[in-house]
């Protein structure tokens, strides 16, 4: 696996992690500071404040505990400070009787000064809040 490929499988696992630890910080922080989050119902969060918001208000919605899956399946790697990653995605409910929900969410990588950050996400398949 390249170094570029790695990074941005790190930075996908990262902003899973932080989703899972629902730290609304930790997932704006994984964004470039004018990057924008499309939820499934084609909302738009323009800049890190803006999806530290949403992200409080979408985690008051999911039942806990919960468990975000991401699963690269393709980077596509389109210069040295640009990538779209393509990944699937689960969300489980422990303890729920919600189904396991699933689909692709999409990432444009931005790479700068040697650090890569999502520019741009896109979520799409089940996207039910």
């Amino acid at each position: 696996m390249d170094s570029a490929r790695l990074a941005l499988e790190e930075l996908v696992q990262h902003f899973a992690r932080a989703w899972n630890e629902r730290d609304s910080g930790a997932v704006s922080a994984a964004f470039t500071e004018d990057g924008d989050f499309v939820d499934g119902s084609g909302n738009i969060w323009h800049g890190q404040s803006a999806i530290a918001a949403q992200c409080v208000r979408i985690f008051a919605h999911i039942p806990e505990p919960s468990m975000l899956r991401l699963q690269i399946a393709k980077a596509k790697i389109l210069t040295r400070s640009a990538a779209f990653v393509y990944a699937t995605w689960s969300l489980t409910n422990s303890g729920s009787e919600l189904p396991v929900r699933t689909g692709l969410w999409f990432f444009v990588g931005k790479r700068r000064r040697g650090t890569w950050r999502i520019a741009c996400s896109q979520i799409s398949g089940d996207a039910r809040p």
